[in-house]
């Protein structure tokens, strides 16, 4: 549930949780209150068949279009089996029972293949089979070549792999078949982070942040290219938006924390920069998790992007620098 929750996003998650809640406690207070009243089981069906369409709606916006089929397959049918549960209360028990079982079957019946070849990919990067993962992904490729995801899946493999133009291509590819997504943008935005290219990398991310506004990603790639360029302001907004859009993972917000820090501190704000500091001591154990991380053949991109601020994070966290070794040249930071 919790990564479902994730997946779906803050904005998504808390207009579903409405839905959700309006329903419950919808249902109960026309239970207490209208307990023997003829029309009482339909509008509590009306008000369960609402949260099931609001789930509908939050899927077809958070699943990539080649996707969507499968969610209208599944809850069309499903829906207009619950509608009926209105107009005939007499078999509301069973039709809404009916209507809930056929959503649930049909993400079996009508279960992609592609999905499964995912799962072949995912297992050969697993093993770091890099080659063997591509291979899959090009098999998959030739017969779906308008399918978005599949060209930026691709072009991760490729970055890891080292390929870089390879996957500048892939994410282009992406941007091409589906250029109201933003996994295509926020792959180029990574991609040139990585190659140091800033300037490029904030063009890609801002557009991708004008797609997906409620994406914490986004922002936090824009925090990261603005502490890297040194402006300070920047930094503060991005990451602020970031973190009010809920960074799942605590290594993530670890990091978010640290450049807030630096950016305080670089602004002259010494009381905020140390409030940072205090929140990141809270967040001690995503370093493990770094670490772990980073030992990985896969994570090579990430070391040489982030491996120093993991490293001052842990010093800062356990007293062994000042805070003032957050704005303090590389060669300095060291020597301290």
């Amino acid at each position: 549930m919790v990564a479902f929750v994730r997946w779906l996003g803050p904005r998504w998650s808390a207009a579903l949780g409405v839905l959700v809640a309006v329903a419950l406690v919808g249902g109960i207070a026309l239970q207490m209150a209208y307990p023997d009243a003829e029309w009482r089981q339909s509008a509590q069906v009306a008000l369960a068949w609402l949260a099931l369409a609001g789930l509908g709606v939050a899927l077809m916006a958070r699943v990539a279009p080649s996707g969507r089929r499968r969610i209208v397959l599944a809850f069309s049918p499903g829906l207009a089996l619950v509608a009926l549960g209105v107009v005939l209360p007499e078999l509301a028990d069973f039709l809404v029972g009916a209507g809930i079982g056929w959503m649930i079957a049909a993400q079996i019946i009508f279960r992609s293949p592609t999905s499964m070849t995912y799962q072949t990919a995912v297992r050969h990067l697993h093993r770091n089979e890099l080659p063997e993962a591509i291979a899959v992904m090009d098999q998959l490729i030739e017969g779906q070549p308008d399918d978005a995801e599949h060209y930026r899946f691709r072009a991760e493999l490729y970055r890891l792999q080292g390929g870089l133009d390879r996957a500048q291509r892939d994410y282009e590819r992406a941007i091409k078949h589906a250029p109201d997504q933003p996994g295509g943008y926020l792959g180029l935005a990574e991609l040139h982070i990585q190659q140091g290219e800033f300037d490029r990398a904030q063009d890609y991310a801002e557009q991708a942040l004008v797609r997906d506004p409620s994406s914490w990603t986004a922002p936090y790639n824009l925090g990261l290219v603005a502490d890297r360029q040194g402006d300070a302001a920047s930094a503060i907004a991005a990451l602020e938006q970031a973190l009010k859009a809920r960074i799942p993972d605590a290594r993530y917000r670890l990091l978010a924390y640290l450049w807030l820090a630096r950016a305080y501190l670089r602004r002259g704000q010494t009381p905020a920069a140390r409030k940072q500091l205090e929140v990141m001591r809270k967040h001690d154990g995503a370093l493990d998790e770094w670490r772990v991380l980073l030992a990985s053949e896969q994570a090579a991109p990430l070391r040489d992007l982030l491996a120093r601020d993991i490293d001052l994070a842990a010093r800062l966290i356990d007293g062994a620098v000042p805070l003032d070794a957050l704005t303090a040249p590389a060669n300095e930071e060291k020597a301290q």
